[in-house]
Formats: C-alpha cells, sequence, structure tokens
C-alpha cells in the first residue's frame, strides 16, 4: 500500500499545472487509480494515528456545509479565509484538508505548503469518505 507522503504534493502539482493527467506529474499512475489510493491511504492513516493525533483533519468547505455533517475532530477554516487565517494553524502538526469533492482541498493544500505546513488533499472529500459524519447541527 502506498503511503500518504507519496501523495503529499499530488494536489499542489496538479493545481499549480492545471492538468491532471500529465504524465510527467503522476509518473505513470493513472490519475482516478491514484486518487483511490490516496484516499484509501488516508483513510488507513487517519483511522490508526486519530487517537494520538497525528494528523488534523482540515475542514475547507463552507460554515453552512461543515454543520451538515463532517468529519469527526476536523477544524474549519473556509477555503475563503485561509490566507486570513493560517496563523491559526500549528506549523508543528500535519494537516489533511478536505472539502466536498476534493478540488478546494487541492487549493488549500497548495496554499498551505507554500506557507510552510504540512498538509495533504483528501482525494474524493466528503463524497468518496466512507465512514459516518457528524450529524447535521439543527437549526434554530
Amino acid at each position: 500500500m502506498a503511503s500518504s507522503s507519496e501523495f503529499a504534493n499530488i494536489g499542489a502539482q496538479v493545481v499549480a499545472l492545471d492538468d491532471a493527467r500529465d504524465d510527467t506529474i503522476l509518473e505513470g499512475y493513472d490519475f482516478a487509480d491514484l486518487e483511490m489510493e490516496s484516499l484509501k491511504a488516508f483513510r488507513n492513516v487517519f483511522r490508526s494515528t486519530r487517537p494520538t493525533h497525528h494528523y488534523v483533519a482540515l475542514d475547507v468547505r463552507l460554515h453552512e456545509e461543515f454543520d451538515e455533517g463532517h468529519i469527526p475532530g476536523a477544524r474549519l477554516i473556509p477555503l475563503s479565509q485561509l490566507r486570513q487565517r493560517a496563523d491559526e494553524l500549528d506549523p508543528a502538526a500535519r494537516y489533511v484538508a478536505y472539502c466536498r469533492s476534493g478540488r478546494r482541498s487541492s487549493v488549500a493544500a497548495f496554499l498551505l505548503s507554500q506557507l510552510g505546513y504540512d498538509v495533504v488533499s483528501m482525494a474524493g472529500g466528503v463524497l468518496a469518505w466512507g465512514d459516518p459524519l457528524t450529524e447535521p447541527v439543527p437549526e434554530d
């Protein structure tokens, strides 16, 4: 099985070059297969390290989306606020950014990696997440 470090820069490279199928970036991997490998690797790492807080799940969706359900223990900083609020993040922590489908989290991973954070993007977002999310927050 692939390790999460193998995929640490995939989101940044794809965002920077805007071409998910560039074989020079993916080195012979089919992008769809790579995304699934990445998601499976993250689930395994996240499940095994969650008690030690080795990774911090960083939700970059909107507040409304977060309230509809999120990965348990996730921290919310919407992508539109990430530049202004990046200093709220612990530079020593390891982050897994996620969103609904993986697009915003790829941008977030690119941005945070440029600022020196250890961050990866969760391929497929919550649409591909197989474990339960938190219950929706009831509306007042």
